[in-house]
């Protein structure tokens, strides 16, 4: 069984600005999904599209338009990030398959392109690190069912 999903995670921000990037962000990509539990991340914007994962989806419009949605949050994520100039955004892609993960993405402030990070088992530790997020390689927000919404891991 295979597990593929795109995050977005910001650095530290204040309460307000948060809440203006929040509102920001369900704005301009309303496909969007917050985290099941709002006690976590609560000083950064944690937000994901849906969970590409192919068997969740009834028919392949459906995994189509999905693909789609992760891709225009990686391609406008940087322009996007200029609203929040002093922000650092990270945008980190988990592809798994039998129990192996490739991590990628990279990083954004102020609609520039900060860092790039290839694929590897332990991108996503440079990515969380660049934000401010401490991993031992555990990033728990990629663990099926976090996010709220369609695709978090459950069919329904």
């Amino acid at each position: 069984m295979g597990y593929h999903q795109h995050i977005m995670i910001s650095s530290i921000m204040d309460a307000a600005t948060r809440t203006r990037a929040l509102h920001s962000a369900h704005s301009r990509w309303p496909f969007l999904r917050n985290p099941r539990r709002h006690d976590l991340y609560t000083d950064r914007l944690l937000l994901a599209p849906p969970e590409l994962t192919d068997y969740l989806f009834d028919n392949d419009d459906d995994d189509e338009a999905a693909s789609e949605q992760s891709f225009l949050l990686s391609t406008d994520l940087p322009n996007w990030s200029q609203e929040f100039p002093d922000i650092i955004f990270a945008h980190l892609e988990a592809d798994c398959f039998g129990g192996v993960c490739d991590y990628s993405g990279f990083t954004c402030q102020a609609g520039n392109i900060l860092e790039r990070v290839e694929p590897s088992t332990n991108a996503h530790i440079k990515l969380l690190q660049l934000v401010g997020v401490p991993s031992d390689g555990i990033f728990i927000p990629f663990k099926r069912v976090f996010f709220e919404g369609r695709c978090s891991g459950l069919k329904s």
